[in-house]
């Protein structure tokens, strides 16, 4: 696709944007609809974990990133979808201490929300969660360097 400029003299692209807000995807094709959507979610920086809460929890759905994260204690990495799951409680941005499979520790923030399926309680739930680990190193060190100026 080749780009004409403006009158500027900046490179103007082809591609029409809107600014209107976007209340739903007009998708009429249930297929369309869902390779969108996990389009999406493969894109996105921060682990999904999308499970079903009915008798024994079982992961439906966990994204690229979510697969990366594994720890050697999952009971406090699963907390936040517990929370969702049992209780009906939505959690967010919860930072919790955890230890991956290899050994090192991480710091992740996470928020689950229960998917309501009825007046019955929560069918499932929706985790996101974001290493944060870098974040509080720098926040750590933000002291000593503060210091030395």
């Amino acid at each position: 696709m080749e780009a004409s400029a403006n009158d500027y003299g900046t490179p103007k692209s082809r591609l029409a944007y809107s600014a209107a807000p976007v209340k739903s995807l007009p998708v009429k094709d249930s297929r369309l609809g869902l390779a969108i959507l996990h389009a999406l979610l493969e894109q996105l920086p921060i682990g999904v974990v999308v499970a079903n809460g009915k008798g024994r929890i079982v992961i439906l759905y966990e994204n690229e990133a979510a697969q990366r994260i594994r720890v050697s204690d999952p009971a406090k990495a699963e907390w936040p979808m517990a929370c969702a799951l049992l209780l009906g409680e939505v959690v967010r941005g919860e930072e919790i201490d955890i230890v991956m499979s290899d050994g090192t520790r991480r710091w992740v923030s996470d928020s689950a929300t229960p998917i309501r399926t009825g007046a019955n309680g929560a069918g499932g739930a929706v985790v996101t969660f974001a290493d944060v680990t870098a974040n509080r190193q720098a926040a750590a060190w933000g002291p000593v360097i503060e210091s030395r100026r």
